[in-house]
């Protein structure tokens, strides 16, 4: 269980069903603002918490790429605070603060087609980033991305046409969960969430890269026609860590341990760093980078839970995943690391060289899955701790 403390770190600059069947399970520069209040109300209709010290910490993600011209006054990025504020308070989640890579008053000035700027939520559970037309929205815990799908697709679009109505792009993933049976529906199965995104989106292709225990469900729809003209560049690289190496993982997203963890951000040299710490323990942050690409790492080091992840949506080359891999072990080791790729465009994931130059040290690779859909790629690295984790 997290509980809400009112300490959020001064700024530096550090991802489906026809209506009746959606309404089923949707039911009725750095500044940070901390107002949490009834916007932390979870609805009567969700789980509250759990019945012990454990929190779920592997995060389901959901982006939704929309076409420009069907983006309500041009971008996502001018639609007030508010608006976010009301979609996230519908499931039960707060928005704790917001930093944004250019501010949408200045970036608007140099008209919206040219609007490449990202606005990073910090929520209560895990984060929402907003481009001009996309949404990466990710949440861990019992909070349900999919009960949201009609709110983003309102808010965004306004309140017609069908769900694919507007949409180039759609990814929904997570990885393995420790206790699904304790979700909320649709998330208590994989195969009820494929149902829920099926009835939605029917053109998705649904897999599972790696097995069971440590895999990545996937979900992903590409409904742009001639990806030859219009050529994605989104990707995503996300790392999980778990089983982490204690009292190191406590110790290392303590509050007292701000400072230090602030300056292990600032090594990547971000424009926006926004960070929180919960109590007892659980450790959320967004980085912002020159680029417009985002960072986001997220902890749940009590011992019951023992997970972080650590997510881009920046470009990297093998070097720069291995690096990025390595960095996070620094923070806490643990027994089990998967390495998820995504890109829309094949051309644009990485290739991860199948030789020792890509060896994690003291791990050993257990297997590789890789997939290529209509108009996406992905692939998933399994890696072991070669021996057994000293615990004290």
């Amino acid at each position: 269980m997290r509980v809400l403390l009112g300490v959020a770190n001064t700024c530096f600059f550090i991802f489906f069903c026809n209506a009746s069947t959606a309404n089923a399970f949707i039911g009725s520069a750095g500044v940070i603002s901390s107002s949490i209040g009834s916007t932390g109300e979870i609805s009567s209709s969700s789980p509250k918490e759990f019945a012990d010290d454990f929190f779920e910490g592997p995060e389901k993600t959901l982006m939704l790429k929309f076409s420009s011209s069907h983006v309500v006054n041009g971008s996502l990025r001018s639609l007030p605070d508010e608006a976010w504020r009301h979609v996230m308070q519908q499931m039960g989640i707060a928005i704790l603060s917001k930093v944004e890579s250019v501010p949408w008053n200045v970036s608007s000035k140099m008209g919206r087609a040219m609007d490449t700027g990202c606005t990073a939520y910090l929520l209560s559970e895990s984060s929402l980033f907003v481009y001009n037309d996309r949404v990466v929205f990710k949440t861990c815990g019992l909070s349900s991305p999919l009960r949201g799908v009609r709110l983003f697709l309102d808010v965004a679009r306004g309140r017609a046409g069908p769900p694919e109505e507007g949409l180039e792009q759609v990814m929904y993933s997570h990885p393995a969960f420790m206790r699904q049976k304790e979700q909320a529906a649709p998330h208590r199965a994989w195969d009820d969430e494929v149902a829920f995104l099926k009835a939605l989106f029917p053109k998705g292709v649904e897999r599972r890269l790696g097995t069971r225990q440590h895999g990545t469900d996937l979900f992903a729809a590409n409904y742009v026609v001639d990806t030859s003209q219009k050529a994605s560049t989104w990707v995503a690289a996300e790392i999980y860590i778990t089983e982490l190496e204690q009292p190191t993982a406590l110790t290392t997203f303590a509050k007292e341990s701000k400072a230090s963890q602030t300056d292990w951000w600032r090594e990547t040299d971000p424009d926006r760093i926004d960070e929180f710490y919960f109590d007892p323990s659980g450790y959320s942050a967004n980085a912002l980078h020159s680029s417009n690409a985002y960072a986001t790492m997220h902890a749940s080091p009590q011992p019951s839970v023992g997970y972080i992840s650590h997510a881009t949506n920046a470009m990297m080359s093998p070097n720069e995943l291995k690096e990025m891999i390595d960095r996070t072990l620094r923070l806490a080791p643990g027994r089990h690391i998967g390495l998820f790729l995504f890109a829309f465009s094949p051309s644009n994931i990485t290739t991860l060289p199948a030789n020792s130059s890509f060896a994690i040290d003291g791990y050993v690779s257990k297997a590789t899955w890789a997939l290529e859909g209509p108009g996406f790629q992905a692939s998933l690295l399994s890696l072991t701790l070669q021996s057994p984790l000293t615990c004290t």
